[in-house]
């Protein structure tokens, strides 16, 4: 069972002038506490953490192109968000029945 994040609620003043600036920096903290909940909770995202630190050093040691270091990027940011995405879908999945359900347990494997 994935790791509950903190609640993530913003907490702004109209009367202040900077609540911008602290809504959008409230908003940046909860992004990395949930990034810092989903590497705590789920194995394979410290797989794919390695994986990713692995790729930018080998990809800086053989001096790829501009273009292939795009096409590295991308594909990495597509692997985290599906990775995200897929242990979004199992927390709300394991909330939704909290038993085991047949439907749940397929959708996992």
């Amino acid at each position: 069972m994935p790791v509950p994040l903190s609640s993530c609620a913003l907490v702004c003043s109209y009367d202040n002038p900077s609540w911008l600036f602290s809504r959008d920096a409230d908003s940046f903290a909860c992004a990395f506490r949930g990034i810092a909940a989903l590497l705590k909770s789920e194995v394979h995202a410290r797989i794919h953490l390695t994986a990713t630190a692995a790729v930018l050093v080998f990809g800086w040691w053989f001096t790829i192109t501009p273009g292939e270091w795009i096409a590295v990027v991308l594909s990495i940011g597509l692997v985290w968000t599906a990775e995200a995405l897929d242990t979004a879908i199992e927390y709300v999945a394991d909330l939704a029945h909290p038993d085991e359900h047949p439907a749940v347990k397929n959708s996992k494997t």
